[in-house]
């Protein structure tokens, strides 16, 4: 026998509950947080060979976001020539960097040659530096 469905649904706001202020605007601002990122911090770094390289952001969702420029470009361009207005450019890597804003994002390069020693380094509001390798990052970008 087949069961019946459940719904699922979120209170929001419970109009037989006094008004308590201080709820509500945190509840308006968690949402707003929740659909919307502040970029605190940006950095560019080199690719392997003739390419045109990677740009990181690091944002108030704790997120450090990584693009392939000549990927996003291209499509960039892909979306101008189509008319497309609201296309999107996506990062190609999303990392769960912080736990609360990412403040600054640094690309460390000690030897040109060897592109296995170049890192990304991320500090955020939880007091933690995070180091990444470029090499892992760019592989799945």
């Amino acid at each position: 026998a087949a069961r019946p469905r459940r719904r699922r649904t979120a209170t929001m706001f419970d109009c037989r509950a006094p008004y308590n202020p201080g709820a509500y605007a945190s509840l308006v601002k968690e949402e707003r947080s929740a659909s919307s990122r502040t970029v605190y911090a940006t950095v560019f770094f080199a690719g392997a060979g003739a390419s045109a390289g990677y740009l990181a952001c690091g944002s108030s969702s704790g997120a450090l976001s990584v693009w392939n420029l000549d990927d996003a470009l291209g499509r960039a361009r892909a979306a101008d020539a189509s008319g497309d207005d609201d296309a999107a450019v996506l990062p190609r890597v999303i990392v769960d960097a912080h736990d609360g804003a990412v403040y600054s994002v640094v690309s460390y390069e000690p030897d040109a040659g060897d592109a296995d020693s170049r890192l990304l380094c991320t500090a955020g509001e939880d007091g933690v530096t995070n180091l990444y390798r470029v090499a892992d990052l760019v592989s799945a970008a």
